[in-house]
């Protein structure tokens, strides 16, 4: 990566579907709000739907026209993976961007249920672990690329 990267050097998002992780704060918030403007349709995933719909309140305040949808995804429950999944699929059926921003810091050691720890040390499973199959054999480690968008 070049040092002086900005958000212009985003490949173009017009068209894409995207899904966020985290997306009702933070670095998750700021990423959503810097593709929902430029075109991206984005999903807010977060584990409060409250939190996830005011954040798609002030992307749009702050961009009249961006395009933007609030979902549940608490990533700690299998099953509200599951069911997200099954949504996006029916809803959507693609998916161009995936941001896996989630995350929880600090705080007691904490499992799920099915018992999972909450918190992974980033080294553990931070980017280096690919997302699908399809990723682990790219193997690319360069800057972002798209090919052209698909017609919906």
């Amino acid at each position: 990566m070049k040092a002086g990267w900005s958000a212009a050097d985003i490949p173009e998002p017009t068209g894409r579907t995207a899904i966020v992780t985290g997306a009702s704060g933070g670095i998750g918030y700021e990423i959503a709000a810097t593709l929902a403007p430029r075109g991206a349709h984005v999903v807010l995933a977060s584990r409060s739907a409250d939190r996830g719909i005011q954040a798609g309140v002030l992307i749009g305040q702050g961009a009249p026209g961006a395009s933007t949808e609030a979902r549940v995804l608490d990533l700690a429950s299998l099953e509200s993976v599951r069911r997200f999944a099954a949504w996006f699929s029916e809803q959507h059926g693609r998916l161009d961007v995936l941001v896996n921003n989630a995350g929880i810091a600090g705080g007691p050691r904490a499992r799920s249920r099915p018992p999972l720890s909450t918190k992974w040390p980033r080294g553990d499973c931070g980017t280096s672990r690919p997302s699908s199959p399809a990723s682990a054999t790219t193997g690319s480690t360069g800057p972002p690329s798209w090919p052209a968008a698909r017609p919906a």
